[in-house]
């Protein structure tokens, strides 16, 4: 290797190095903050950060052409990008299953710039200097590997990874960088880029995709599903069924003020009302498609499949559904955005649902275009998303006659929801009102979305004049709405019960391996042979 070439190399890693803390700081809030941090700790991060900018360089080097290292660099600047676009819309990052979710931020805001900051363009701006600085040096066309360098390289990345190692060491546990328990079990994916560099978690996210059989399940999964199916598929709900998944809706929003203001105050006149259960702390299952995942999970009492978005991958599923078990006439999915977002359009009718109506428009105008449509039924189960309260949070916030100080903490997250409120009332009146038959309303977060928040957990308020829930201070799911809904419409016998458990009936026993069963639901499409099979019985 030459002098110039040698200047490139370290060029090359340090500018990964660069981009991998620029990452890291954009999303340490949700673990840790970097300015928090010891000076111990610092280093191991940062030596962990080098190591992994050094291991890519080096494979980006093995043939020394400029090509594929500088295309690995504009790689490189797509993934970090991407995931930081991402992170910043849902507080999560991307999974290698999911880049196909990168498109779903422009249907929020309809576009992606809110999600695009300034520091993120000096990514590929400091790749191209490099792409430049690397036309004016020779290169070897071809140098087959050398194992002194190899040696060499290796003994640099394990030295690097060396304070880590020694700190994992201290105290008295081991940690891999590529040990998935840490990335999808333990800490998450945040965590897990946070601490050992996006570099690592790109890298496990690439092992997993050839190592893992994701369509392997125990013998026993199988025989977990006794309990939960019924042999009844048609069922009928003794009301009608309104379904409100209120966009990022967290628990310690609800029943509170601030700065002595009501946040939510339609929707606390709806918990004081004697036909309400309230149930204030439920721990949402999303996965990474979010409020798609909320609306299988509450849907369908499956959960989604841990790679990838559910909407995305099984849209050709046939799912069982509360829609299909109420027996309603008018089945309808009401969304304030395009029939694309989510495979919206797929997901509506493989929940069972009629049909779907989809306008970009604000949650007061979808309010209304509801109540216009049902009052026209005398049978009907409908699901409606808002939007408001989507991050960041700007759209609406004027909208809101919520009036907080500047310095109020999440004061614009707390005027869209103030918004929303305002805009549920119609509907509120209109299902306390009703005088012919009775209307379920389901208000319920799809996920929470604030990181430094008093609670990670969301709200369910069900307004159910037939059968009220007597709540308590267990632990609740959001994978155990499903159950509890089909009891409180009267379809306990509809053939599928969900992999939860309904909040009347406590005491039976929740399977130890929901996760599992849900993939394998999901991934072998069980249910369109389920039916068929029932179907040749009869």
């Amino acid at each position: 290797m030459n002098k110039n070439t040698k200047g490139l190399y370290i060029l090359f890693a340090l500018i990964i190095w660069v981009k991998c803390i620029y990452f890291g700081f954009n999303i340490s809030d949700a673990t840790f903050s970097f300015e928090e941090l010891s000076l111990l700790s610092s280093i191991r991060i940062l030596s962990t950060y080098a190591a992994f900018a050094w291991l890519l360089t080096w494979f980006s080097f093995l043939y020394y052409q400029r090509t594929i290292a500088g295309m690995l660099q504009l790689l490189l600047d797509l993934w970090l990008i991407a995931n930081l676009m991402y992170y910043r819309s849902f507080h999560d990052l991307l999974s290698i299953w999911s880049w196909d979710a990168v498109g779903e931020l422009q249907f929020y805001d309809g576009i992606m710039l809110p999600y695009l900051h300034w520091g993120d363009i000096c990514m590929p701006i400091l790749s191209l200097i490099w792409v430049v600085l690397s036309l004016h040096s020779t290169f070897p066309k071809h140098q087959p590997i050398d194992g002194k360098s190899c040696i060499r390289n290796a003994i640099i990345t394990i030295l690097l990874l060396g304070p880590w190692c020694a700190a994992g060491t201290k105290a008295g546990y081991k940690l891999n960088p590529f040990d998935t328990y840490y990335r999808e079990v333990s800490m998450g994916r945040i965590w897990y880029a946070t601490t050992f560099s996006p570099i690592a978690h790109g890298i496990n996210e690439a092992l997993e995709l050839f190592t893992k059989n994701h369509n392997n399940h125990s013998p026993n999964t199988q025989i977990t599903l006794y309990d939960r199916l019924q042999s009844k598929q048609n069922t009928h709900a003794d009301a009608n069924v309104i379904i409100v998944l209120f966009e990022s809706l967290e628990s310690w929003v609800v029943n509170t003020k601030i700065e002595g203001q009501t946040i939510t105050p339609n929707i606390n006149a709806l918990i004081n009302d004697s036909n309400t259960s309230y149930i204030k702390h439920i721990a949402p299952q999303v996965s990474m498609g979010k409020s798609s995942d909320a609306q299988l999970i509450i849907l369908t009492g499956l959960l989604p499949v841990n790679q990838g978005v559910t909407a995305m991958r099984y849209m050709h599923n046939t799912f069982p559904s509360l829609a299909l078990a109420s027996g309603a006439e008018y089945k309808k999915i009401y969304i304030p955005t395009p029939a694309s977002a989510w495979n919206q359009e797929a997901m509506t009718h493989a929940y069972g649902f009629d049909s779907l109506y989809a306008k970009t428009t604000s949650d007061r105008m979808l309010v209304y275009q509801v109540l216009d449509d049902i009052q026209k039924q005398e049978s009907f189960f409908v699901l409606m998303t808002t939007m408001a309260s989507h991050v960041p949070f700007k759209q609406y916030a004027d909208s809101s006659s919520l009036s907080l100080p500047s310095h109020t903490k999440h004061a614009d997250y707390l005027r869209t929801v103030h918004y929303t409120d305002q805009c549920l009332k119609p509907l509120i009146d209109y299902c306390r009102s009703t005088s012919h038959k009775p209307t379920l309303l389901v208000i319920t977060g799809d996920h929470t979305t604030l990181s430094d928040t008093m609670s990670h957990t969301v709200p369910l308020i069900m307004y159910a004049p037939q059968k009220r829930l007597q709540t308590d201070d267990q632990k609740n799911y959001q994978i155990d709405i499903y159950p509890t809904l089909l009891q409180t419409m009267q379809c306990q016998d509809y053939y599928w019960q969900g992999v939860g458990v309904s909040w009347f009936d406590r005491n039976k026993e929740r399977l130890a391996n929901e996760q599992e069963v849900s993939n394998m639901l999901i991934m072998t499409d069980y249910f369109r042979n389920y039916q068929s099979q029932n179907e040749c019985s009869h």
